[in-house]
């Protein structure tokens, strides 16, 4: 071997060892890429995650406050419902109450008593046994009997007898 290939040989080994070397760097670039994005990719999961758990756990916070306020709500507006049904049912039942006193009382009012009923009753059946009884109205509307007095009461159809009476109505 001449000098030269001798030095053509030595260049192509040194060529060839740099190319080694490159090839070296190359994969040694492409791991520490490969190892790059991977421990990107873990701190992009990690802070992801903890901002996903930070949201979570201030969402849940939120919604815990949300669903206590909402319960608490619930719970007042049961008790009014309640004490409104109650105070219904008081106000309802005093006022049939009422009304019933009302009737009660109106109707003792109104309605004579069994001795009163009584006292008509006999009152009537005498009147009916003396014959000549004589019932009118006026044109007041005053009931007036027929009797034999020395005072004037009421004529009618200008006779000029003055012999009938008003009837008490507070008697009858």
């Amino acid at each position: 071997m001449t000098p030269e290939e001798k030095k053509l040989y030595a260049l192509m080994a040194i060529a060839e060892e740099q190319q080694n070397a490159i090839n070296q760097a190359i994969q040694n670039l492409n791991l520490t890429q490969e190892q790059i994005q991977k421990v990107i990719a873990k701190q992009t999961q990690a802070s992801v995650s903890d901002a996903v758990k930070e949201g979570l756990k201030e969402g849940s916070e939120k919604m815990i406050g949300t669903a206590k306020q909402l319960n608490q709500l619930n719970h007042s507006i049961q008790k009014n419902i309640n004490q409104l049904s109650w105070k219904l049912i008081v106000l309802c039942g005093s006022g049939i109450f009422a009304l019933v006193i009302g009737l009660m009382v109106l109707m003792a009012l109104m309605v004579p008593s069994l001795d009163e009923i009584q006292q008509r009753r006999a009152d009537l059946k005498q009147l009916k046994e003396h014959p000549p009884l004589q019932i009118r109205k006026t044109k007041e509307g005053k009931t007036v009997v027929r009797i034999m007095t020395q005072k004037p009461c009421y004529d009618f159809d200008k006779s000029k007898i003055y012999d009938w009476c008003e009837i008490d109505p507070k008697k009858y």
